[in-house]
């Protein structure tokens, strides 16, 4: 069997790790967790801390962490930052509400959020470099993983 040709198609494929790693917020794969509380199943109340290292995300607000994603507690709003290294971010949610996301204290987006988990793009075109998401999660919306680009 023969393989095709070359083409003229730029290969934009990310080199490994020059990105964020996929990052989970369920505590069954709770990686890159950067928050000072304990991250563990069911409903904690969550501060960000002071110094957030890089490629990493916090919690602030009411949350309840199931093993698959988290999701604000009770009525109200939730927040997390995340600090990451790529030039594309996508979330994976599921649910009934709004995700508001502010990349590096500047253009604000609001994200609808309808029906079972899939990807929605966060942030795009992101310059080179670390930068910061503020990410507002209303009550009803479950947030499951970031990729990166």
């Amino acid at each position: 069997m023969n393989l095709p040709g070359e083409t003229d198609v730029e290969d934009v494929t990310p080199d490994v790790g020059s990105t964020t790693r996929e990052t989970f917020l369920g505590t069954s794969k709770d990686v890159n967790y950067g928050g000072g509380d304990r991250y563990a199943p069911g409903e904690g109340t969550y501060t960000l801390p002071e110094a957030q290292p890089d490629d990493s995300f916090a919690l602030s607000g009411s949350w309840r962490l199931e093993t698959q994603y988290a999701t604000p507690a009770g009525e109200e709003s939730a927040a997390l930052r995340l600090d990451f290294h790529a030039t594309q971010v996508r979330m994976v949610l599921a649910g009934e509400g709004t995700v508001t996301v502010r990349l590096d204290d500047g253009d604000e987006r609001v994200i609808e959020v309808s029906g079972t988990p899939r990807s929605y793009a966060v942030a795009e075109d992101v310059g080179d470099g670390q930068h910061l998401l503020d990410i507002e999660v209303s009550s009803g919306v479950e947030a499951y993983s970031f990729t990166f680009g």
